[in-house]
């Protein structure tokens, strides 16, 4: 019996691929002259959170990425010290570079078409890649996102990401996220390719009984 059925399963299955989506072909290859190291940027983060008890805490912290290393350029107004500015690089390591190039992996990612405007198509994620989000470990099946794709010009491109949790989860036994949601907004650089402007990222969540609230807004500037 197994030997008539596992042929059967076989034909089912490619029968039941899907067809190529021929936006997101063009979008993919529109990227695909992207990457980390070719993006140079200054980024603007503004960071703001309270917890319970606590007085809220809010910083502003400029960094530049070269293509190849990251460097800290002032932390509230100030040169931050060589600790402190050694603490900030290693809170990047490990993490992906952001850009626009990252718009790849999330469109492969099984990204599926639910509708269609004047202008721009909208795709949506069941769970992110891996490497995607990260707290206190890769998280990133904990997510869903939509993406927005700008077709209004000669070349699709992604206008805008939102990931988000849609329910609560653990992190290490000893913390929760209550909620999670982050936003990515793209728009054309001066030539005419696809760039990172702006990223939000807003979430509150509880650790050893504290309850917090975190929100980071970031703007970036390509260098070159």
């Amino acid at each position: 019996m197994k030997s008539i059925l596992a042929p059967a399963a076989i034909v089912l299955a490619t029968a039941a691929a899907p067809a190529p989506d021929p936006v997101l072909s063009r979008v993919l290859a529109g990227v695909a002259s992207q990457s980390a190291t070719t993006t140079a940027f200054e980024v603007t983060r503004r960071e703001t959170g309270s917890e319970s008890g606590d007085k809220p805490e809010s910083h502003v912290t400029v960094e530049r990425f070269d293509g190849k290393a990251w460097s800290v350029v002032s932390r509230d107004g100030k040169v931050p010290s060589a600790k402190d500015a050694g603490d900030l690089i290693k809170a990047r390591a490990g993490s992906p570079v952001p850009g626009y190039y990252r718009v790849a992996t999330y469109l492969a990612a099984g990204a599926r078409r639910t509708g269609e405007a004047a202008g721009r198509v909208t795709y949506h994620l069941d769970a992110l890649p891996k490497g995607t989000i990260n707290i206190g470990g890769d998280r990133s099946d904990k997510f869903q996102g939509d993406i927005i794709v700008d077709t209004s010009g000669a070349q699709p491109y992604v206008s805008r990401t939102h990931f988000y949790a849609p329910k609560p989860f653990s992190v290490m036994l000893v913390a929760r996220i209550d909620s999670f949601d982050a936003v990515n907004e793209y728009g054309l650089g001066k030539d005419g390719r696809p760039t990172l402007l702006r990223a939000a990222q807003n979430y509150t969540g509880a650790k050893f009984g504290k309850v917090g609230t975190v929100r980071v807004e970031s703007s970036f500037t390509p260098l070159k």
